[in-house]
């Protein structure tokens, strides 16, 4: 294992560590980055653009490698004129303010920009709501915009009533797709749109938690803006509540999958997953780690 730093000239590494990696690497799966949601664009440019950039100039050295460049659904969606989330990389301005959402909009345009003017063999890989495994439950909660959104309803009993859809990638399942993805690409620009296609209504997610015992109830989504005002800093919407301050009524985005879903079928890889199955073992998961309190009486989730 060789240590590097991505917000580093050169990823930190000198010039017989580089040469080494050029000469045996095969392919580069680009998935790390400075996550946070309450920096600039400034403060994560170093890191999360300059270290895509250095990965980059790592898979033009010496020969062509491909690279995977982890984005994020988000970047299409916010970007002008968006009508779908398209199989593509497209060159439109972002239009929302948010630091680390700009930084993975610059790496898939940077990223693009290499396949067309080099031929290098590159996929942008956007997944979309990534949750913890799927056998054992695990996950990052702490630092999971998901759960911590989620708790942060369960806390104040109430979540907005709007049109949004909650959809779930297990981490493992992910990381099966985007492996069998780059193991297997070799031509030019692959984007992968790598969301579930199955999606719950929020109304429909919060009846399964509340048939765990776990009661939310469906609030206007002004009145429930107005619960953000004064939250205390143990609310898991505190660190992220600026997300929903704005305009609520949106819709979601439709999301263009047919190349990605006919790519992974040929590696015997699928994105869909058994909601009924998974969420019993999130919420024992998260119940054992004492992010979301027991629930008053044992119950079966229906969907």
């Amino acid at each position: 294992m060789i240590s590097s730093d991505l917000a580093s000239p050169g990823l930190g590494l000198d010039s017989v560590q580089w040469h080494r990696l050029a000469e045996e690497v095969d392919a580069i799966l680009h998935c790390g980055a400075f996550v946070h949601h309450l920096h600039g664009y400034a403060e994560m440019k170093q890191a999360n653009v300059g270290g895509t950039e250095n990965l980059l100039r790592l898979a033009l050295t010496q020969r062509q490698k491909p690279l995977c460049f982890i984005s994020t659904m988000s970047v299409p969606a916010m970007q002008e004129g968006a009508t779908s989330i398209e199989e593509r990389v497209k060159n439109a301005h972002p239009q929302m303010d948010n630091g680390y959402l700009l930084t993975k909009w610059v790496g898939e345009q940077r990223v693009a920009e290499c396949a067309r003017r080099f031929g290098l063999p590159a996929i942008v890989a956007r997944p979309g709501n990534i949750t913890g495994d799927s056998q054992s439950g695990y996950s990052n909660y702490a630092h999971n915009h998901f759960w911590l959104y989620n708790r942060g309803c369960i806390e104040l009993g109430a979540f907005p009533d709007t049109d949004q859809e909650v959809e779930m990638m297990p981490v493992d399942q992910l990381a099966r797709a985007v492996v069998a993805l780059t193991l297997h690409h070799r031509d030019g620009l692959r984007v992968a749109n790598l969301s579930n296609p199955v999606t719950l209504s929020q109304r429909r997610w919060f009846n399964a938690l509340a048939k765990a015992g776990l009661r939310v109830v469906p609030e206007a989504p002004l009145e429930w803006q107005q619960r953000l005002t004064g939250l205390p800093a143990s609310n898991g919407l505190a660190l992220i509540r600026d997300f929903y301050t704005g305009d609520l009524s949106g819709k979601p985005l439709p999301i263009e999958q047919i190349g990605t879903i006919t790519e992974l079928a040929k590696r015997d890889v699928q994105l869909t997953v058994d909601y009924e199955r998974l969420i019993p073992l999130y919420l024992a998961y998260l119940r054992a780690e004492g992010f979301v309190d027991e629930p008053v009486a044992d119950s079966v989730i229906v969907l």
